[in-house]
């Protein structure tokens, strides 16, 4: 009995090395993407804002106020690109710890197992 508790201790030592890396993986990953994110949407918002003043002096003798509604319109549609990309992520396994919840399945079935024949 004392060697099965320190072979579950042993086990459960491992499997917290096996999450807190796995862990550290998925922080550095996410830390990565808001960075990115944060860079990409810094300078879109400079690109944007020089375009449509751009746009907006080309444009307003011919069309006045709707030059406005149509970079509006582009704008919504940026942002439904970008909600629908932030969705994939989140929705998709990306953030998901395949690895630690496989062995921890494994070793849930291989002390627990259905049938103790």
């Amino acid at each position: 009995m004392k060697n099965f508790f320190h072979n579950l201790l042993s086990l459960l030592s491992v499997r917290f090395a096996l999450l807190s890396t796995e862990l550290g993986q998925v922080k550095d990953a996410l830390v990565s993407v808001l960075l990115c994110g944060i860079a990409a949407l810094i300078f879109s918002c400079l690109g944007l804002i020089s375009l449509s003043v751009l746009f907006v002096i080309y444009t307003w003798p011919l069309l006045g106020l709707l030059s406005l509604a149509i970079i509006a319109g582009l704008y919504w549609l940026i942002a439904i690109i970008f909600i629908s990309k932030i969705w994939r992520v989140i929705a998709g396994d990306q953030l998901k710890l395949k690895v630690t919840l496989r062995e921890l399945r494994l070793d849930k079935e291989a002390i627990f197992p259905k049938d103790p024949l």
